[in-house]
């Protein structure tokens, strides 16, 4: 179907974006980290910004799959693959979202601690979840009722 094909490229190009930007989190959370310290203040917030950064990450893991499964009962009557197209997208970037917010939550603490580690651990994980979840035409295909894909 060329509307999926032509569909794939855009939604790749934004992952690979996005990813990239988690290694850029990365870099600048080492170069600004060197010379800060740590205060007692900011455990409390370190504390609250690692259990944000886990808990957007694990959204940012499952996200996609409830919002598709959602978007599916809704769309059973369609007569059109493009709300699925659409759906598909929307549901792609909001799980891409989730997953950079939690990189940059990680990314906070950085800039109140002399630990990069955590961005870095937050940063890999969300770099493997955004590959794992690199779309391509097969996958968009697996949420498209099988109907609306015959010629």
């Amino acid at each position: 179907m060329e509307k999926i094909q032509k569909q794939v490229p855009i939604l790749q190009i934004i992952t690979g974006a996005m990813t990239v930007f988690l290694g850029v989190l990365v870099v600048v959370a080492h170069i600004m980290s060197e010379g800060n310290g740590t205060s007692e203040e900011d455990l409390a917030l370190t504390l609250i910004m690692i259990g944000s950064s886990g808990l957007l990450l694990l959204a940012g893991a499952f996200a996609k799959g409830i919002l598709l499964k959602a978007h599916a009962d809704r769309l059973k009557d369609e007569e059109s693959i493009d709300p699925y197209i659409e759906a598909y997208t929307a549901a792609h970037i909001l799980g891409l979202v989730l997953r950079e917010a939690g990189v940059i939550a990680a990314f906070v603490i950085c800039l109140f601690t002399e630990e990069t580690s955590w961005v870095l651990i937050a940063a890999a994980i969300g770099i493997l979840l955004n590959l794992s979840d690199l779309p391509n035409e097969s996958k968009i295909r697996q949420f498209i009722p099988q109907r609306l894909l015959q010629p």
